[in-house]
């Protein structure tokens, strides 16, 4: 499986990510901004990410995530 480092905010639905639950991955169903009373904790923001399997997580803006690359050959 091939992955890419990205930085939080630079996820979006449809993204599929590497998680600690299992399968190891999960699909990004919805992205919403954190406003809860930890944001204190996420100086350059942070938000909720809403998985197909109903699990949900913060997700830092500044913080690193393996995004996997799925191959976008076509073919007849």
């Amino acid at each position: 499986m091939k992955t890419e480092t990205v930085r939080g905010d630079k996820l979006k639905q449809g993204d599929v990510i590497r998680v600690w639950w299992k399968p190891g991955t999960a699909r990004i169903v919805s992205i919403e901004t954190y406003t809860g009373s930890l944001k204190t904790l996420f100086p350059e923001g942070a938000a909720i990410a809403r998985f197909t399997d109903h699990y949900a997580m913060t997700i830092g803006n500044h913080e690193a995530f393996e995004r996997v690359v799925f191959d976008e050959k076509v073919t007849a």
